[in-house]
């Protein structure tokens, strides 16, 4: 069983100095880290750093698809309630949908039978502290998907501690 999660960089520098976080490419600016951290053994399994979040769990989901033992179909996956990991897993292990001859041929791909993803969505008080959670089931059941995970994202608010500046 695997989780993920998107990170961003410590972008919280004031509106007139950029943050200087520097890309793989040698550009600088904003980007979106994303890692796949094993619920079983808390190991990164993937990391992706792109321009956006989506791209940044795409390059994730390609690792886990071409190397780490996923090439049909994604791991059971919890995150938060930022975007773009739903949007990455249909890029990566959607497939269009046959053509039944009426109508324009499907273009778009599509999400499968039998995918696992669960968002743990953090309410917040107006002093930022946090005093609930959501669960909103992106893909699959919830009960089923409640069985699989725990609820909440502490592997990953473990990895944004250390690796944080």
């Amino acid at each position: 069983m695997r989780r993920g999660k998107k990170e961003t960089p410590d972008d919280e520098a004031p509106d007139d100095e950029a943050p200087d976080d520097e890309a793989p490419d040698g550009q600088q600016g904003v980007y979106w880290r994303s890692t796949m951290i094993d619920i079983d053994t808390r190991l990164r399994v993937g990391r992706g750093i792109a321009k956006t979040e989506t791209e940044a769990s795409e390059e994730v989901f390609q690792t886990l698809r071409q190397n780490r033992g996923h090439p049909e179909t994604p791991p059971p996956t919890i995150s938060d309630g930022w975007g773009g990991i739903r949007e990455a897993m249909v890029q990566v292990w959607g497939k269009v949908p046959e053509y039944n001859g009426r109508g324009r041929p499907p273009e778009k791909k599509r999400p499968q039978e039998g995918w696992k993803y669960l968002q743990v969505i953090k309410e917040r008080d107006d002093a930022g502290r946090v005093t609930g959670t959501t669960k909103k089931a992106i893909f699959g059941e919830e009960e089923s998907l409640l069985e699989i995970f725990e609820e909440h994202t502490a592997y990953v608010e473990r990895t944004h501690l250390t690796t944080g500046r």
